[in-house]
């Protein structure tokens, strides 16, 4: 009889799990064949004695009326009753109960709290996620024969349950399926089990055993512990295990995620030499737990490993491990040693948080990155970050307060915010000098700081920075830093010294608040305005003018640390300060010329393997000088994920600030950027990418967010979805001719981008390409433009004024959406004037609808508030709900009287609509009055005829054709030298005309392009000095050598060209 039941109980088994997925988190319903199978041999089973029936006596039903039920599923979905024995009836409304829906007896949002015991009767299948969840007085449970699955938490908090038979026919528990069933003592596992789900037995605080029935293919216990069925990954330690140590069995390899959390008695584990991986909160919140040996088997140890484990003392983690998770020993209240092994690359978030015995540690010589709150409210009171650092995250070690001294070093290039707030006994802080920014918050409450020098790489002081310093007496903020944010030194009540330079442009009205002491010092009168205007009393500043005026004051690298393959140059570009000085020449100088040398330009070449310091000094006496450490290797291609098939960059591990993506990866040409391939790559400042590549993919550099160079060769056809998404430092880009293809999101909330010149090779505007681009001030849109897609431009708040090309045929819903700095935009012939386009443009002016549109979208102009104008021609047949909701002021000019109708139906006012036939006079202006041209340059003016006229057709005519020619479209040619007046005449019969006056000047070939600064010589310093003048034209340049594009003007194009020509260089 014995055989014959193991016989019928592996037959039963293998018919339920041969279609089910162990490792599904959902279980799925089993075929019908399979259905018809299991019944059978179930039924096979109870014929020689096997029951979860205990005692056989009929149960009287509750009535129907208690339950919720969708009978087109069987399903019952909620109870209404209020007894504290439920027996659920097999039918209800003559359909059969098949099973539990989600939450039906939940006391989440039922009143079920009071049910004691319940029965489910045969026939129900499935019971689903969070059925029973928080039933707090269920003592008992009857599960059927039938049921098959028990769904994720569905006795979740359950915590008078006592006793549960799961039958021999449950294929699955679900994750959590017993989470907080804190008075369960014992689980029995049966044999048709397939798949327990994650914490099915979390804070099961009374459990002792976990039982599993010997048949059971899947799974297995020994001594009330749960493991796989080959016994080499331990799965859960019963939390109510009444047991001080555990010795891990030699077989296992892996212990499971969460093994042995909440184990409260546990004091040591012993992990054998088998084990190589420590899973995801193996130990989370085993609070007995003193000692812990890991074995240098093991390679990786997952985040939460060790969390809340307040009575570990100390821990060796061998140099086999090669990656440690986040939240490691977080609230390792105890610890007070702990060796990190050599190779680790990044100590992540939360590691060693509120480890507040912990007073040293040592970091590894090969950790590039500290995470976000890695240290927080450690115990720390010293620390030496090694020259390997590039990165220390938000709050990293925020609140550490006894930590006294911490040397960082010159490699590390972002600090983030609020990473020493509340280092209370921090005295003195050096700043490196790869650093640019000091973020928000970074050395707040640092009460015991006295003295603070900002070293010239710093260009920002950011909000709160050092506020609530108060013993902080004297800063001096070095030449370069050009804004201080709010709060920034807010209550440093002894602050009684600060020097600021001239560089500064903006400071906040809140800087300084509530620092009663302290006196300015500033350099000159224009800086003390700037001080006044921030709210600062005259009486407080005094101008120490220089004594040597001329002088550099600063010089500034654009990168403070690069790392560079073997072979490769770089060029350094220098920011000389101030703008002015006399001379600005530098010379440059390799302290190791054996490993990287470098020209009299910056350019910079490998040349072996090592480290050097590159040098540049100014050449005017002053004594300034600039460093950056370059690191050269060999093993570039071990950076890089390399797909050798396709030749593309799948991943990059580096750390490195300026990267020059090489041409060949192991012998093999590169030609694409993968998707995500350096994305959230914080710490990457400029990048080089060869003329090898073809394609930048999907969100290749997605929140590379101090991203602010990228060279992108002719190469380039194709610029992913989201490529360059929240890359918030990148102010220019230069997209090549060859592009023919931006996906959707491409440069999405590019906060920084300030204007862009997309090429003509490009046909589609796609869907949110350059959405939140809030400093975006210029685009320039070609001719080949046919649409722009949906929230293109959406909340562009910069933008001034938009041409859109007469190619383009449609423009999307919402595709300028937001851009409340809008004021004039010129419409192609467009069939249609989509949703929402111009929703909430408020400084909007003036509207001529094209008289090819039929239709005007729902909510097009809604919200334009300083909308004068608008003239709706006949061809419109369809205005939108909305279309000019909270236009006010709007005054509507149209040919009849369908247009009055539809415009009245829409919600607009009788009076605020005239006929085209009470028009006041016509207006004809064109879009310059004046131009100064070079011999064969063009210009197209653009004729504005307000606010209407019978056509719009008007001709063109040039006084001069010999200096300046004009077509029938506005394009002006200049042909000789001299003057000429461009005249366009209306052609309806209302005489008005206007002109523009055209000075036209022979080409002549500027050796000198780009020298702006006239030292004979096109570098940096000459883009650096354009830039100035472009945000401040009281800045003295060579205009004619400015204008790189020939134009006439100096602006955002030409700094573009000449960073552009100097790169070419």
């Amino acid at each position: 009889m014995k055989i014959k039941k193991k016989l019928i109980s592996k037959m039963l088994v293998l018919v339920m799990c041969t279609s089910y997925t162990p490792t599904m988190k959902v279980f799925a319903e089993e075929s019908k064949v399979v259905d018809q199978v299991t019944t059978s041999v179930i039924e096979k089973t109870e014929e020689i004695g096997v029951s979860n029936d205990k005692n056989n006596t009929e149960e009287i039903a509750n009535p129907e009326s208690d339950f919720a039920f969708n009978a087109n599923i069987g399903e019952i979905t909620g109870y209404y009753g209020e007894d504290t024995t439920v027996v659920i009836p097999s039918t209800i409304r003559g359909e059969s109960v098949k099973s539990i829906g989600e939450m039906a007896f939940s006391s989440s949002w039922r009143k079920t709290a009071n049910i004691e015991s319940i029965s489910i009767p045969e026939g129900v299948t499935d019971i689903k996620r969070y059925a029973f969840q928080r039933c707090a007085n269920l003592k008992s449970i009857r599960i059927p024969n039938s049921t098959t699955v028990i769904y994720d938490n569905a006795f979740e908090n359950c915590e008078s349950l006592t006793d549960i038979v799961i039958p021999n026919g449950v294929r699955g528990l679900g994750a959590y399926v017993f989470s907080g069933c804190s008075s369960i003592e014992t689980i029995n596992i049966p044999t048709s089990i397939c798949d327990i789900g994650a914490g099915a037995f979390r804070n099961c605080s009374k459990l002792k055993d976990i039982i599993v029935d010997n048949n059971n293919w899947y799974y297995t216990s020994d001594d009330g512990v749960l493991f796989n069925k080959s016994k080499n990954t331990v799965i859960k330690y019963p939390e109510g295990k009444y047991s001080e140590s555990y010795l891990i069995p030699d077989s296992v390899i892996n212990i499971g995620n969460y093994a042995f959390e909440y184990c409260s008695e546990l004091k040591s584990v012993t992990i054998q030499n088998s084990v190589t991986d420590i899973g995801s909160g193996a130990f989370y919140y085993a609070k007995a737990l003193t000692t812990v040996d890991i074995p240098n088997s093991v390679t990786k140890i997952g985040d939460d490993a060790f969390d809340g484990c307040s009575s570990l003392i100390g821990v060796t983690i061998p140099n086999s491990v090669t990656s440690i998770g986040a939240n490691l020993f977080w609230r390792c209240s105890s610890l007070t040693n702990v060796k990190l092994p050599d190779g680790i690359t990044n100590i992540p978030n939360n590691t060693f948080a509120e480890c507040n015995s912990l007073k040293n540690i040592v970091i590894p010589s090969g950790v590039t990155s500290i995470g976000s709150s890695a240290f927080s409210y450690s115990g720390l009171t010293d620390v030496v970050i090694p020259d390997t650092v590039r990165t220390i995250g938000s709050w990293g070690f925020a609140s550490c307060h006894d930590l006294a001294s911490i040397t960082i070093p010159d490699s590390v290039t972002t600090i983030k915010e609020r990473a020493f707030q509340a280092c209370y006994m921090l005295t003195s802080i050096s700043i490196p000098r790869g650093i640019r920014t000091i973020e928000s918050g970074a050395f707040e409450h640092c009460k015991s700081l006295k003295n603070v020098v900002i070293p010239e790489n710093i260009t920002e002081i950011r909000d709160t920075a050092f506020q609530y310093c108060s013993n902080l007496t004297n800063v001096t903020i070095s030449y370069g830093v050009t804004s201080i944010g709010n709060y920034a030194f807010q209550f440093c009540d002894k602050l009684e010294r600060i020097e600021i330079p001239d560089t500064t442009a903006s400071i906040s009205t809140n800087a300084f608040v509530s620092c009663p002491n302290v006196i300015f010092y500033v350099e000159s009168n224009e800086e003390k305005q700037i001080l006044i205007n921030s709210g600062i009393s005259d009486n407080k500043i005094t101008v120490e003018l220089q004594s040597e005026e001329g002088l550099v004051r600063s010089i500034i690298l654009d990168n403070a640390n690069v790392t560079l393959l073997n072979g490769y140059s770089l060029t350094l570009n220098a920011e000389v300060l101030p703008y002015n000085a006399k001379n600005k020449t530098l010379s440059w100088k390799s302290s190791n010329s054996d490993v990287a040398i470098v020209d009299e330009t910056g350019k910079v070449t490998a040349v072996g393997l090592g480290k050097a310091t590159i040098t540049c000094t100014a050449n005017d006496g002053s004594n300034q000088t600039a460093t950056c450490l370059v690191i050269t290797t060999d093993n570039y291609d071990s950076k890089f994920k390399f797909n050798q098939v396709t030749g593309t960059i799948e991943d990059y591990v580096g750390n490195d600030t300026v990267l020059v993506v090489p041409r060949t990866i192991n012998g093999v040409l590169v030609t694409k950027i993968g998707n995500n391939a350096f994305n959230s790559c914080s710490d990457l400042n400029t990048i080089e990418i060869p003329n090898s590549i073809t394609s930048i993919g999907d969100y290749a550099f997605n929140k590379c967010i101090n991203l602010k160079n990228i060279v992108m060769p002719d190469s380039i056809t194709s610029i992913g979805e989201d490529a360059f998404y929240k890359c918030i430092n990148l102010k220019n880009i230069t997209i090549p001719s060859s592009v023919t293809n931006i996906k959707r999101y491409a440069f999405s909330n590019c906060s920084s981008l300030e204007s862009i010149v997309i090429p003509d090779s490009i046909t589609t505007i796609e869907i949110g390409t350059f959405r939140e681009c809030t400093n975006l001030e210029t685009v320039s849109i070609p001719n080949s433009v046919t649409s722009i897609g949906s929230s293109a431009f959406f909340r562009c708040i910069s933008l001034t004024n938009i041409t859109i090309p007469s190619s383009a045929t449609s423009i999307g819903s919402g595709a300028f959406c937001g851009c409340t700095g809008l004021k004039n935009v010129v419409l192609p012939n467009l069939q249609e004037i989509s949703d929402n386009v111009f929703n909430h443009c408020t400084s909007l002016i003036g509207i001529i609808i094209p008289e090819s549109v039929t239709n005007i979208g729902p909510y097009a102009f809604t919200n334009c508030d300083s909308l004068k104008y608008v003239i709706v021609p006949s061809t419109v047949k369809s205005i939108g709900k909305g279309a000019f909701e909270n236009c006010n002021e709007t005054m509507f000019y149209v040919d009849s009287m369908e247009e009055i109708n539809l415009l009245c139906n829409n919600g607009s006012s009788g009076d605020k609509i005239q006929l085209a036939s009470e028009l006041p006079k016509i207006n004809l202006t064109l879009s310059k009055t004046t131009l100064d041209m070079s011999t064969k340059q063009t210009e197209t003016l653009v004729a504005t005829i307000l606010p209407k006229c019978i056509t719009k057709n008007v001709s063109w005519e040039s006084s001069n054709p010999d200096v300046a020619s004009v077509d029938e479209t506005g394009k002006i040619t200049a042909i000789g030298e001299g003057t000429a007046t461009i005249t366009c005449s209306t052609t309806d019969g209302s005489n008005q005309s206007a002109t523009c006056l055209v000075t036209s000047k022979e080409v002549l070939v500027n050796e000198f392009l780009g020298d702006v600064d006239s030292n004979e010589k096109v570098n940096v310093i000459d883009a650096a000095l354009l830039k100035k003048y472009i945000l401040n034209s009281s800045t003295v340049i060579n205009l004619a050598n400015a204008d790189i594009n020939g134009d006439g003007k100096v602006n955002a194009i030409d700094l573009v060209l000449l960073k552009k020509m100097i790169l070419e260089k």
